[in-house]
């Protein structure tokens, strides 16, 4: 506002907002091949779902570009709270690739959590949390709490909710919430 010379005004009448719509929620189970490091601590509420988009072909500068993108679309450049990376895979779990996804993921938000030391939190349409998570702890050296979990569908602008495992499979209990807006207005 100060550089475009323009002056702000308090008014008497507070401010009111309408929105048709509603909101959904959705309960999933993330379960045997999720990772969970050490440090989390469950449960965790209200995660906003950042949704990068990455090309087919994977390298460690387009994950991190995608993800450094979706955090900027969604205004969550400087992190105060956990978020969750929502990273839908394409294709065969080979190696090279889930490294490459890995290393870009850390390239993108590992400096941005560690100054408010907040966990990672990943999520997979497919069965590859625990690979993931495991390529990230044992040969990234990601040192941050850290949840992969997979078999979730999610979308930008939905917030999730992850509880604690449940005994005895240890699976998490994961809350999706949407928001519904109707196609037509009335």
């Amino acid at each position: 506002f100060e550089r475009r010379k323009l002056t702000i005004t308090a008014t008497g009448e507070g401010i009111r907002a309408t929105a048709i719509g509603a909101s959904q929620f959705t309960v999933q189970l993330s379960g045997n091949t999720i990772f969970l490091s050490d440090q989390v601590i469950l449960p965790m509420h209200n995660m906003a779902v950042v949704c990068p988009r990455i090309p087919d072909v994977l390298t460690r500068e387009s994950v991190a570009l995608g993800i450094t993108s979706a955090l900027n679309r969604l205004d969550l450049e400087d992190l105060e709270s956990p978020v969750c990376v929502y990273l839908p895979w394409q294709g065969d779990a080979e190696y090279t690739a889930l490294l490459a996804l890995a290393a870009g993921v850390k390239d993108a938000i590992h400096d941005r959590l560690a100054v408010n030391n907040l966990p990672l939190v990943l999520a997979l349409d497919v069965d590859l949390g625990a690979a993931l998570g495991r390529i990230l702890c044992d040969e990234l050296g990601f040192d941050l709490p850290l949840i992969s979990i997979d078999g979730v569908e999610l979308r930008e602008l939905d917030f999730i909710d992850i509880g604690e495992p449940l005994e005895p499979t240890r699976v998490l209990p994961v809350m999706v919430k949407s928001l519904a807006f109707p196609t037509t207005v009335f």
